[in-house]
């Protein structure tokens, strides 16, 4: 794997010599490295600044990284000290599509970071959802005059004197990936593959298993699965689809659980097909339960967005929020 280091003292003289200093901590990290077979593409330090604060200028250059798949710290104290900051921190990078890892602890997420990061996340939501209400009425002026107004065109697609047209450079990729992932690859797997073979991603940095993940669970006409588009801006539940789904969700979570290509072809076998008519696969389950827990983890923070935290229906909101999240992840 391809990492970035980050050391970090909160004083000169631990840059030197003492304590937990800079030698020792790329010591530890080399160690690490070397032992699991990763790659450090870069490295960023900072010399005298405390571990309960954001403010370090290589952090800030951190947290704009691209080129690598993951960071690893000396400890998970050279990250942060405050719990808070910790759980920002690691859902950033995470925001990323970058592993985040220790050379001399667990690398596991404990139930606590699990919920900071739940939590973070529902602010980022929060975010989001400004800033699509803010875009809301401009979109639908431009799409009454006839003009794609749906944001950055999906992968695979680009505009063309006001509508969507296919890029064939992208879609020739699409295929590469839908064959990887159709063979079982993973979505790390297909990005090495896509990286080793040279082919640019569309802003020319290194495949993320982020980003291959992205395109690949994508809407497949802009509509999550489980709804219906009545208009441009309005979808309403698809009664049927939302059976489906339901379905899909119990059997994944029988145990044992079974994979995905079982739920495919136990839905194949009551004669039920996809949107376009054709036979559930792996790629089409994955993306048909994802498009639906992204949508209703969007609904549920427009929902605590609206009734704020001091309406007594938030808490069971943000309760309903984390679930959706640990679902996504499970997906």
């Amino acid at each position: 794997m391809r990492l970035a280091a980050y050391y970090r003292v909160s004083t000169k003289a631990q840059g030197e010599e003492d304590r937990y200093g800079l030698a020792r901590q790329r010591a530890d990290v080399k160690a690490f490295v070397d032992r699991n077979g990763h790659e450090i593409v870069a490295e960023f330090e900072d010399v005298g600044f405390s571990g309960a604060t954001a403010e370090r200028p290589r952090l800030a250059e951190l947290l704009k990284l691209e080129g690598a798949e993951g960071v690893v710290v000396p400890s998970w104290d050279r990250l942060a000290r405050d719990a808070m900051l910790d759980g920002y921190l690691r859902y950033r990078l995470q925001e990323l599509g970058l592993a985040v890892l220790s050379a001399t602890q667990e690398n596991g997420i404990d139930p606590q970071a699990k919920l900071m990061q739940t939590m973070l996340a529902a602010v980022a939501e929060f975010e989001r959802s400004l800033i699509t209400n803010r875009l809301a009425g401009s979109r639908r002026e431009k799409a009454a005059k006839g003009g794609y107004a749906h944001g950055r065109p999906p992968y695979g697609f680009k505009t063309g004197n006001g509508h969507l047209i296919e890029d064939p450079l992208e879609q020739e990729t699409l295929k590469v990936m839908w064959r990887l992932r159709d063979e079982g690859k993973t979505y790390m797997a297909i990005a090495h593959s896509l990286n080793d073979a040279k082919v640019p991603s569309r802003k020319g940095a290194f495949w993320q298993q982020s980003t291959v993940f992205e395109i690949l669970t994508r809407e497949e006409d802009g509509v999550p699965y489980g709804y219906s588009a009545v208009d441009y801006d309005k979808i309403v539940p698809n009664a049927d689809e939302q059976r489906l789904l339901t379905q899909m969700r119990e059997l994944r979570a029988m145990r044992p659980r079974p994979s995905y290509s079982d739920v495919a072809a136990a839905v194949n076998a009551q004669g039920l097909k996809r949107r376009n008519g054709q036979a559930w696969r792996t790629p089409s389950i994955v993306w048909a339960m994802t498009s639906w827990l992204r949508y209703e983890r969007k609904r549920v923070s427009e929902q605590m967005l609206a009734l704020g935290r001091n309406d007594p229906a938030y808490t069971d909101l943000v309760e309903q929020f984390g679930r959706l999240c640990i679902e996504i992840d499970s997906v």
